[in-house]
This record gives C-alpha cells, sequence and structure tokens, in this order.
C-alpha cells in the first residue's frame, strides 16, 4: 500500500540520517583534537543534520580529509579563533571603561583630599589652636611657651601676664606653664623685696607697694601651689619673679601670698541709689571719680585706677583721640569748682582694639596722665575687680558719676533705673589682662 511504502521510506531515511550524523560527529572529533581548528559555535551532543543530508544547504565547514599532513587554514568567523588567542574585542572594551570609571574616582577623592587638607592648613594657621595668639597679632606661640621665662610674643605678651589676684583677699596666682592652669603661691621665703617685683610685673610701679601678706588657701590649693626654687635669690637674680616659680604638691608653710600692690578701694560710701540718691556733700566720699574735659567742657566720667592711669569708655575718646585735647580734673564735687581749676594733662590715649563704635563692644579705653596725681584723702585709686569675685545679684553696689539725681535718659540702656530694664555696664574683669598690660608699657 501507499501508506505502508512511506513509512518503509522514512524509516530508512531515519536510519540514514542517524549513520550521517554518527560520521559527522566523528569528523568533528578529529577536526577538534586538531590543534588547528577551534569552532566555538559547535557544542556535542547537539542534533543537527549532516553535511549532504537531502534537503539540506551545503556545509558550513569544509571537509577535512582524515590522516592529511596538509594543515589547514583558519576558519575566519566570528566564532573561530586562533589557538591560544582568546576572543578580547568586547573584553578589551569593557575593560576600558573600568579603567575610566577607577581613573574618574581616583581622581575626585585626590581633589576632595586637596580641598579638606587646605581647609584644615587655613584653620589650624587662623585659629591657633595649638597654642595662644599674641595678642592682636598672627603669631601663634604654643602654651608650654607662655610664662617660662623667655619672651616669644613680638611685643612680649607670652610673658606679660604670669601673675594674678583672687577672690576679694587679692590672693596670687602664677600661671603654670606645665598643665596650663593657674595656682596659688607658697609664701615659703617670700619677703617685702619679692612681693614689690611680682607688684611690677603684674604693671604697678614699685612707688605704689605696700605690703604683702599670707593666708589658707583652702580649696584654692586643690591643684597644686607655685613656689620659688631652692636657689632663688631676689638679691642677685635678675630673672622675672614668675620665671623663679616650680610646680609643687606641697607647701611648707602652707600659707599662700597675698599681695597689696597699691592702697586702693577706701572711701565713705553711703547706701544710696542714682535715682532717689543724693548729691555727695563730702571730699573723698568716692574719691576715685574723675571728669574728662575737652576745652572746659565736661564729657566723660573717669575713674583713678593708679597715680598715672585712669580708666574710661572708648566711646568718650573715638572721636577725640588727641592727648592734648584733653584734661582730668581730680578731687572735685562740682563741675562748677573746676572752673578756675587747672587740671592734669594728658600723654597718651590708648582705646580696646577692639571697640566698635556701630554696637559699643569693648568699649574702655585708658588715659595716662602727663604727671602721676598726688594720692590724698580726696584722691584715691579704685581697686581693680579681681578674678574669683562674688558679683551675685544679692550683693549691694554703687554706681558713681556725673549727672543728676532723677530719671533724665543718663544711662547707657533703655531709660535710667526702670524696673526690669537694667543699665548696661562694662565687665572690667575680662579686660584684666588688657589693662596690666598697657600699664607695663
Amino acid at each position: 500500500m501507499r501508506c505502508g511504502t512511506h513509512e518503509i521510506v522514512l524509516f530508512i531515511l531515519r536510519r540514514e540520517v542517524k549513520v550521517i550524523t554518527t560520521q559527522q560527529k566523528q569528523q568533528a572529533s578529529e577536526m577538534h583534537n586538531n590543534p588547528s581548528h577551534i569552532n566555538y559555535g559547535f557544542h556535542y551532543g547537539e542534533e543537527r543534520p549532516p553535511a549532504h543530508a537531502p534537503g539540506y544547504p551545503p556545509p558550513i565547514y569544509p571537509t577535512v580529509p582524515l590522516n592529511s599532513n596538509v594543515t589547514p587554514a583558519p576558519i575566519n568567523t566570528h566564532n573561530t579563533v586562533t589557538s591560544g588567542l582568546p576572543h578580547t574585542t568586547a573584553a578589551r572594551k569593557v575593560s576600558r571603561s573600568r579603567c575610566l570609571c577607577i581613573t574618574a574616582a581616583v581622581i575626585f577623592v585626590l581633589i576632595i583630599l586637596a580641598v579638606a587638607a587646605v581647609l584644615i592648613w587655613y584653620f589650624l594657621a587662623g585659629a591657633c589652636v595649638m597654642g595662644r595668639t599674641c595678642g592682636q597679632s598672627t603669631t601663634c606661640v604654643r602654651s608650654s611657651q607662655w610664662c617660662d621665662g623667655r619672651t616669644d610674643c613680638p611685643l612680649g605678651e607670652d610673658e606679660a601676664q604670669c601673675f594674678r589676684f583672687y577672690g576679694p583677699n587679692f590672693m596670687l596666682q602664677s600661671f603654670s606653664n606645665e598643665d596650663q592652669k593657674w595656682k596659688v603661691v607658697c609664701s615659703d621665703r617670700w619677703n617685702d623685696n619679692t612681693a614689690k617685683q611680682a607688684c611690677q610685673e603684674i604693671g604697678y610701679s614699685s612707688y605704689d607697694y605696700v605690703s604683702y601678706g599670707t593666708i589658707d588657701p583652702g580649696s584654692s590649693a586643690g591643684d597644686g601651689y607655685m613656689t620659688l626654687k631652692s636657689d632663688y635669690s631676689n638679691i642677685l637674680s635678675s630673672e622675672p619673679v614668675h620665671s623663679s616659680l616650680s610646680n609643687s604638691a606641697r607647701c611648707q608653710t602652707n600659707t599662700v601670698m597675698t599681695l597689696k600692690c597699691i592702697d586702693c578701694g577706701r572711701s565713705d560710701a553711703p547706701a544710696t541709689r542714682i535715682v532717689g540718691g543724693q548729691v555727695v556733700s563730702i571730699l573723698g566720699r568716692w574719691p576715685w571719680q574723675v571728669s574728662l574735659q575737652v576745652m572746659g567742657n565736661h564729657l566723660c566720667g573717669g575713674s583713678i585706677i593708679t597715680p598715672s592711669w585712669i580708666v574710661t569708655a572708648a566711646h568718650c575718646v573715638h572721636s577725640l583721640s588727641s592727648p592734648s585735647q584733653w584734661k582730668v580734673y581730680a578731687g572735685y564735687l562740682t563741675l562748677s569748682q573746676m572752673e578756675y581749676a587747672i587740671g592734669n594733662s594728658v600723654t597718651q590715649i590708648i582705646s580696646h582694639p577692639g571697640f566698635d563704635s556701630n554696637n559699643n563692644n569693648n568699649d574702655i579705653a585708658l588715659m595716662k596722665l602727663l604727671t602721676p596725681l598726688q594720692i590724698s584723702s580726696t584722691i584715691r585709686p579704685v581697686c581693680l575687680p579681681n578674678t574669683g569675685l562674688d558679683l551675685s545679684t544679692s550683693r549691694t553696689y554703687y554706681a558713681t558719676g556725673w549727672g543728676a539725681t532723677t530719671s533724665q535718659d543718663t544711662s547707657w540702656g533703655q531709660g535710667c533705673a526702670l524696673r526690669n530694664r537694667p543699665g548696661v555696664y562694662g565687665n572690667v574683669t575680662t579686660f584684666l589682662d588688657w589693662i596690666y598690660t598697657q600699664m607695663k608699657k
């Protein structure tokens, strides 16, 4: 039957295909073993038609004779390469792209590090974080060089203020450059000559010196003491006293130094207020109060701090900075008493370098007199406020000046003596270093 015949032919064809496929596999295996050809497009085990099967296109790969001594040429297809040389076109593109990305990332990181280094350098150079700045200059001196007995700042600021007074008893303290702390000074082997020299190092004249004393330090000695070195002699030594001190955990006398470098702060002060208070009628009640005048006109008040120095406000002398324009009147109660007085001439006016006329920050100035004042019961200096004073609101304070006893907007602030509207006064304690430094010049 026709149908049966068709089945027989199909069966024969299938057998032929299988036989041819087996032969093709053998040829491919031999070609694979031949080092001249590697075909990455062929995979063993695939069912593909034989090279000369009826109805199929001619074979792609040429037939290679078995056992031939002729070396066949490589087949140039996109999937065929010479043995030992890998196909690198796409790999090179990927590798080049990765190199560009890595290079860009490295350059970006280097730029960030460079910017950070510049900023850190600028901050460290400007802020002087590893030491202290010498006054208004840009010189930065290491903290360990401060008060070490050798001048490192251009104007000597690092050795200018190595002593200070603490508390109401004028307890003497010295700065330790070893641990950067202020410490009380042991009284062992101190005398008037040593004390007088210490007053001069603070900024006072030897002529103003009064006396020294001793006191129990109490808790103030918690950080230890500064004691005179065993080989110190104030007669033979030309070094500053503070450079002859050393750190010590003990004090042989168990007492520390107090100094009275000037007779200051003595007056008979009544318990009155400016507003609702009284006009002073007794000379010597406020002996440090002075009148600062220009061409016979009272402009500002001031306070005597030594026979040669007056402290006042910087805004008073900002536009009138010539010393020859000013006269200082001390020991008077009323402006009318000064009409026929001569007054004291001024030789130098020093405003704080940080004074800002726009907001009156750092509003403090000093006047140096041509001739020192003659200290008396009516002319006497006020004490500068020491570090560590109790300035709580529970204490009584006095304000003096040239003005009225009724509110006439005479204070710098909102009105004068109004409830919940305090007057504005300078915190002189914050300017002590600056004041003493000017006094030493």
